[in-house]
């Protein structure tokens, strides 16, 4: 009979060890598994999303730069059709003054409060923009060449896709 009791406890260990195994341990095993997967397709989705704000940052630098470098030739379009008319004289001297100025300069001088410096804004470039004068077509076409050619710069140097 002790031989029985030895056999039949042995068995009992034996299929609990299984029950364990079969019950707790391989799904406890299986869920790991599982949340070790979800975590790699979490990590892996992070870094697809940063890769794409990052390129999306280096899109937004680029036009910016873009936009930064074609307001500059726009600025140098002016100013060399300014000098080119102060140059001949074909400016007054209240045109000169005020082309020379900045906005700040602008704003102390005509006593603007702060409280109207953005319709400030508009009315000193309109200003501006009023003095102006034709230059003999040879000056202007050469003028407008050094901005397409300053366009175009700015173009090579930071292209879109």
């Amino acid at each position: 009979m002790d031989n029985k009791k030895i056999i039949s406890v042995s068995l009992l260990i034996i299929a609990l060890s299984m029950a364990y195994y079969f019950v707790i341990f391989l799904p406890q095993k299986e869920n790991q598994k599982i949340e070790l997967q979800r975590f790699e397709a979490e990590q892996k989705r992070l870094e697809v999303k940063q890769q794409v704000e990052q390129q999306k940052e280096q899109e937004d630098s680029k036009l910016r730069l873009l936009t930064q470098c074609l307001n500059q030739a726009g600025e140098n379009y002016h100013t060399n059709w300014f000098s080119e008319c102060k140059s001949q004289g074909k400016l007054s001297a209240t045109c000169i003054k005020l082309m020379e100025m900045t906005f700040e300069e602008y704003i102390k001088e005509n006593n603007i409060p702060d409280n109207k410096r953005v319709e400030a804004v508009s009315e000193f470039y309109d200003k501006r923009d009023d003095c102006s004068c034709r230059l003999p077509s040879d000056n202007a076409r050469r003028i407008e060449g050094w901005e397409e050619d300053a366009k175009d710069e700015c173009f090579k140097k930071y292209p879109q896709n």
